[in-house]
């Protein structure tokens, strides 16, 4: 007589399910998903499979949630833990008649064997191209998130057609809803309830996991599963594009929540996925700046999740094969040492972040925290032939060598230098007795004290004629770092422009007519290039009469050098036993197009950077 089946037995005898071996370094498990209605318990069986065999699955998007948090599956009869999260997921994508073909990271990978876990994360980005579809889970409707879908599929079918009757195409689609259209700004302000229910369904985590951005790029196709609905990908990123770029956020986003940046995820996404599409991949570095406000459990995986993204990755060899035995410190170094390694690219040297207070990651200071990036640095641009019209260093090229354990850098260059003042970047101040103003009048004072602060730092600082040009010259192009909002050469008016701008803030009579229309534009040029370098820039003057601006942990004391082959001046900081500590990159007045290689009286010398 037959014992009872692994299904029968008692939860608590059922023994926990043992990975096998995989063959090859193309082999990957598929999760057969077994049929059963909603309330039955899942089971399972796992296949080995080569993706060079090209098998049919799908391939499931989503966030893990509390690892801590689990539920029990059985896997060939034995017990799995799975996360809450996954285990919602398979119940509503489970067929009730046919097996369902899957793979899902969490039970498809052994996630206790670093081995394994590493070669098959550098498989992912294959894993997720070579599935018959990508299933993007964002959770059960517990929001009424599913009527946010037939909202979208309605707007989508409004787009489908220009005002004109024309069939859709790309042109049509983004040329119809223009950045400040009224036709699709109206037509939010009168949706109260969709709103809100649009806002629960952006909010939600997966439109932030940062390993979604590879997931959703690599899709040949992507549906978008809410509880038992469903929504296809490219219907629901076009659909946000069109309110991105119509400016109709402004409805229904407040300051504080857009400044999280959690609205964005659908966009960067949206245009990630284009890029791979067209096989146009933005450099690695490029790409884990860009999406600084994605979320990963790892911080290992900040580099990891994007190395199916970079366009760049096969430069860096083996030394960013992803590897779980090394420390976050370990994979940090090693990305940036690879990167300088790159024909001398001194970008990474130029990445704002915020220094930790306490319990800091153990990384020489030249090594980013990429945990703790700031807003892109505008005066730097990564791609290839994108470079930015500045020559600090002229024609010299990077002379730069690593100490062998990896935590010195080393690298020729001038002292030019030294910080005498500094006034705080705008997201510093602070105003007092604004009790019952509008966000907007709080907001106009906050600038109002900042330019302040500013100017009273250049009160009695002199500038020689000739030499940095005149005071007010020096300052509103150390403002903008000499360049419109779009990165071109100011043109002259903008002198007179700035003072406008200035009196504006400081002489309560200025006025500016809304018939003067353009002034009034000549004004906002002048506001966007002066607010893209507010937050996180501290400005500065120096000893030697300059006038600058770096990133905000700059201090009086600190040392303006440039280094050999760097577009850019960099603040340094002595510390003990002639090493430095590496600031970051800065805008000097004077010092962008080479002039400190012009003169003979700055010696070279190599700087040893801890």
């Amino acid at each position: 007589m037959e014992g009872p089946s692994e299904h029968d037995q008692p939860r608590e005898h059922r023994t926990s399910y043992q990975y096998k071996r995989l063959e090859s370094s193309s082999s990957i498990r598929l999760l057969v998903l077994e049929p059963g209605t909603f309330e039955d318990s899942i089971s399972c069986h796992l296949k080995h499979v080569s993706l060079e065999s090209k098998p049919k699955y799908e391939a499931l998007s989503y966030v893990w949630g509390d690892s801590f948090q689990t539920k029990e599956i059985l896997c060939e009869g034995c017990s799995m833990k799975v996360t809450i999260s996954l285990h919602q997921a398979l119940r509503h994508l489970r067929s009730e008649t046919v097996d369902r073909v899957i793979w899902a990271d969490a039970i498809c990978i052994n996630q206790q064997d670093n081995d394994e876990k590493s070669f098959q994360v550098a498989l992912m980005g294959e894993i997720y191209s070579h599935s018959h579809q990508v299933l993007v889970w964002i959770g059960e409707d517990i929001d009424s998130l599913s009527g946010t879908f037939q909202t979208v599929k309605e707007l989508h079918e409004i787009f489908l057609q220009t005002e004109d009757g024309y069939p859709y195409d790309e042109l049509s689609f983004e040329n119809t809803f223009l950045p400040g259209s009224s036709t699709f700004s109206n037509l939010l302000r009168t949706q109260d309830m969709w709103k809100v229910s649009f806002l629960r369904l952006i909010r939600q985590p997966w439109f932030l996991r940062r390993w979604c951005l590879q997931e959703i790029a690599k899709a040949p196709s992507a549906i978008v599963v809410c509880g038992f609905q469903t929504v296809q990908w490219s219907m629901l990123s076009d659909v946000y594009w069109c309110i991105y770029q119509s400016g109709a956020l402004s409805y229904i986003l407040d300051p504080a929540e857009a400044a999280t940046g959690f609205h964005t995820g659908i966009v960067i996404m949206g245009l990630i996925r284009r890029d791979s599409q067209k096989n146009d991949h933005a450099p690695l570095l490029e790409s884990v700046v860009s999406t600084r406000y994605f979320k990963c459990t790892d911080p290992r995986d900040v580099v990891y999740s994007l190395l199916g993204l970079g366009g760049d990755v096969k430069l860096y060899g083996d030394s960013l094969t992803p590897d779980y035995s090394l420390s976050v410190e370990e994979v940090f170094k090693k990305f940036v040492i690879g990167c300088l390694s790159q024909k001398g690219c001194m970008y990474p040297l130029s990445v704002p972040y915020t220094p930790a207070q306490s319990g800091a990651m153990d990384l020489p200071s030249w090594v980013p925290d990429f945990t703790r990036l700031e807003a892109t640095n505008p005066l730097i641009r990564m791609r290839m032939g994108d470079a930015l019209p500045f020559h600090a260093s002229r024609d010299s090229v990077p002379r730069l060598r690593i100490s062998e354990d990896g935590n010195l850098l080393f690298s020729w260059g001038k002292v030019v230098d030294i910080i005498k003042q500094t006034a705080p970047p705008l997201d510093e101040v602070q105003c007092t007795g604004m009790e019952g103003l509008s966000l907007a009048d709080i907001g106009i004072q906050r600038v109002k004290k900042w330019l302040a602060l500013r100017k009273e730092i250049i009160a009695y600082h002199t500038v020689d004629e000739g030499k940095h040009n005149n005071l007010f010259e020096s300052f509103w192009r150390t403002m903008i770092f000499n360049m419109t909002a779009s990165a071109d050469k100011p043109p002259s008016e903008y002198s007179s422009y700035f003072k406008v701008y200035l009196d504006h803030f400081f002489q309560s009579d200025v006025i500016v007519p809304e018939t003067r229309e353009p002034l009034r534009t000549q004004l906002l040029q002048i506001e966007t290039a002066v607010n893209s370098r507010a937050d996180g820039w501290r400005m500065f003057t120096t000893e030697h009469s300059r006038l600058g601006q770096g990133m905000r942990s700059v201090r009086a004391g600190d040392v303006v050098c440039v280094l050999d082959g760097g577009e850019l001046p960099y603040v340094i900081r002595p510390v003990d036993d002639g090493l430095y500590r590496f600031i970051g990159s800065s805008y000097v007045h004077g010092l962008m197009d080479g002039e400190a290689y012009k003169k003979d009286d700055l010696e070279s010398t190599e700087f040893c950077f801890c």
